[in-house]
């Protein structure tokens, strides 16, 4: 049994081998525990790793500022139901990740995992399991939304075929799925208007990514198809979509007055 902090301390820093065993399989009290990760803060993950250690103190490292701690903490097999409820809304997604890799929680329980706050946590989901659970969710996890089926940049066999690429894992990166689908779409084009460019606002700003939206624009924008006045009725539309688009405009501004001699030295 380990007694003190200074113990588990001394055990989990020695060079030998029996001696760092007992510090990951031998227990100690629940004062002794506190004691570490008070004393030692840098050992709180060895002090998860012990496989006696107490749901008492698994409880207060659940609690932990550090997310890589909580982390640790949702990957232990033996968490009891509070610090599965507290962990399953975590603010810091890394936590949560850990959490559905806890192969000791139920299909259930996983399904009960916020998966809300990102598309990124959404996709590692995605990865882990290779299916959604409909697919509407599938097409969004790629990053699609009407106005791409609208501007007729992909059609529903299109999708299907990305998604069949996406699961099969020779491309798992659905931004640059989505990139090649739109330079196909450009170089085909030989003409746009109003409506269209309309459309194309709606779909940056209904995208999951603004900074490939913004790239988007302006992959439309330095289109061959595009002509001068589209393109300068197109800047009065693109420059309220992000503050990145908002200085692109502004810098086309400067250009075209240099190149006619309009701005004085």
């Amino acid at each position: 049994m380990i007694n003190t902090a200074e113990e588990f301390n001394k055990l989990r820093s020695s060079k030998n081998l029996d001696e760092q065993h007992r510090a990951g399989v031998e227990e100690a009290s629940i004062e002794t525990w506190k004691e570490v990760i008070i004393k030692y803060p840098e050992l709180k993950q060895w002090v998860i790793y012990n496989k006696t250690i107490p749901i008492e103190i698994l409880n207060q490292l659940s609690k932990d500022p550090n997310p890589e701690i909580r982390s640790e903490v949702a990957r232990k097999r033996k968490i009891d139901s509070e610090i599965f409820n507290r962990l399953k809304v975590d603010e810091d997604e890394n936590v949560k990740l850990a959490l559905l890799n806890n192969t000791k929680l139920t299909n259930e329980q996983k399904s009960q995992i916020d998966a809300s706050v990102s598309i990124w946590f959404q996709r590692q989901v995605f990865q882990e399991r290779k299916t959604a659970s409909d697919a509407i969710k599938e097409i969004e996890l790629l990053g699609y939304n009407q106005h791409w089926v609208d501007l007729g940049i992909i059609d529903k066999y299109q999708i299907q075929e990305d998604l069949l690429q996406f699961k099969s894992g020779k491309d798992s990166d659905p931004d640059q799925i989505r990139q090649n689908r739109l330079i196909d779409w450009l170089k085909n084009k030989k003409e746009t208007n109003e409506i269209e460019i309309d459309a194309l606002c709606e779909l940056v700003k209904n995208d999951i990514d603004i900074s490939y939206a913004n790239n988007a624009v302006i992959a439309f924008y330095n289109s061959s198809f595009v002509k001068e006045m589209q393109r300068i009725w197109m800047e009065e539309k693109i420059k309220k979509l992000s503050p990145f688009l908002k200085t692109f405009v502004k810098n086309k501004s400067i250009e075209r007055k240099i190149s006619k001699n309009e701005l004085n030295e």
